[in-house]
Order: C-alpha cells, then structure tokens, then sequence
C-alpha cells in the first residue's frame, strides 16, 4: 500500500503535465542545425597576410527549420525549408599572369585559393518520423527526409595567392607560409563570371529521439545518412557517391559548376544534427 502511494505521489504530476504539454500537441515547429562529417577533405584558407592553414576538422553546417503535424500516436510529418551556405572545397585555381621578364607574355599559373564566395544552398524539405511506444512527437524515432535543392550563382570571388611553404603538418591541419620572395609569388583576387547552377535531390534515412524540457519545448538529438543523392548540373543527372571529386575552380563555368555540385554532395553526407521543438 505504501509503494502505491510513493508511485501515486510521483505519476501523478507527469502525467497531469503530459496531459496539457507536449503529448496533447497536434503541431511543432522545429529547428535544425546539421553538421555532416567530411573526414580526409580538406578545405584551406588564409589566417593572416603570410600564412595559409588547410583543416580536416570543418563544420559543414546548415539550417532547417520545419512545421510538423502529428497524424496519430506514432507518426508525425512535416514540411519546411533548409540553407545550407556552403563553402566550396576547391584548393587551387588557374589563374593568366605576366611573365616576369616579358610584360606583353601572359602565361597560366596555379595558384591556392586563400577564399572564395560563400555559396547559398536552398532546398524544400517533407520529412516524414515514426516513433517508438506511440507518443509522438517525443521519444526515439525513425523516418527520412526528402529533400529539393537548388544554387545558382552569377559569379564566384576568388582570394588567391602562390607558392607555398610548407611549415608544419598535424593530424587534422597542415600549415603553410605564403612566399612573398618567390620568383612566381603572386597574391590576388580574381572574380569568375558565370550563371552556375546546381540541382540536388536528396533522400536521407533519420534516426534520433525528442527530449521534452519542458510543457513547450524539446531537444532533438539525430543522425542522418544518406540514402539517395541525385546532382543535376550542366545539362546532366548523376548519382552522388558515381560524381567526380572536383577542387579545382577554372573560368570555366561548366568546369566550375562540378565544384559546387561536390559541395552539395558532401554538404549532404552522413551527419550529426541538434535542433529545438516548439511544442504549439
């Protein structure tokens, strides 16, 4: 008799704010912030006038916000939308330069991308979640994400500088000195004019579970992996993981266009994702 009372005592308020909380919402608003893992790929840039660092440690991140509807006491659905501001993972770029000892010989040249335009990523999203023991939206659950996306861009801005030094290697990041008394020093910016576009459709399998703080909200703790990335880009549709690995930037659109689609692949690989629910 007494353990009844102690469980009475305890069950009794969580389940009175289960009733008027988050397990009698029909409707959440959900925000996303995905991080993907891009092991071994590295993505460099400038930290100051003279020196140059390339990282494996990126956080690829993105953003998705989504207003879901609870269909029954396991499903939930949503819609919504995702930005993703990508940083291209192109490395180096040929660039037409003066020849040192003839003004009127122009000659091609490599040089490294020190940075370059920010690249804006938007996609639709209907997701679709199934959760465990019926109480949706809270609790462990399972589903996939369907996602549209599209870039497109009128030019990329390019910081780029050459030769390099290398001064020291980690396990994560490998840095450099810019050599400013090179023969074949060169330190610039060069804009690529160009409409480039890409397209991205985008299948990911979800697993993760809700955590009620509180009445009215919630942290969602998730991983995704990808299912199924189709790329359209110059004329062209490919599945992801078959698509070249492109980090090299070029006048060329059509050549240009192969680097941000790598971007939106990788930008779409298996990831860690953290969000917050707003119970309505």
């Amino acid at each position: 008799m007494k353990i009844i009372l102690i469980l009475s005592i305890v069950l009794f308020p969580l389940t009175s704010i289960a009733q008027s909380g988050y397990l009698g919402s029909k409707t959440n608003i959900h925000l996303n912030i995905t991080n993907p893992a891009t092991p071994l790929k590295y993505k460099g840039k400038r930290t100051d006038d003279s020196h140059y660092k390339k990282t494996t440690l990126n956080l690829n991140t993105s953003f998705a916000l989504t207003v879901n509807r609870v269909l029954s006491d396991d499903i939930q659905v949503g819609i919504g939308y995702r930005y993703a501001p990508m940083n291209l993972f192109a490395t180096d770029i040929d660039v037409e330069t003066q020849d040192p000892t003839n003004p009127n010989i122009f000659q091609n040249q490599n040089a490294y991308i020190m940075n370059s335009s920010r690249i804006n990523h938007h996609s639709m999203v209907f997701n679709f979640r199934k959760f465990s023991n019926g109480i949706s939206p809270i609790g462990k659950g399972w589903g996939f994400d369907v996602e549209y996306g599209r870039t497109s861009i009128d030019k990329i801005e390019v910081d780029y500088a050459s030769p390099l030094i290398n001064i020291s290697d980690g396990l994560f990041t490998k840095k450099y000195l810019i050599s400013t008394t090179s023969e074949q020093y060169i330190d610039s910016t060069i804009t690529l004019l160009g409409n480039s576009k890409a397209n991205s459709f985008v299948i990911k399998g979800y697993i993760g579970r809700t955590i009620p703080i509180s009445k009215k909200i919630g942290i969602d703790l998730s991983m995704s992996i990808p299912i199924l990335r189709i790329l359209m880009y110059n004329n062209s549709t490919g599945i992801a993981f078959l698509s070249e690995e492109k980090t090299h930037l070029t006048n060329s659109t059509f050549q240009n266009n192969k680097a941000i689609a790598y971007a939106i692949r990788k930008y779409n690989g298996f990831s860690l994702n953290a969000g917050v629910k707003y119970f309505l």
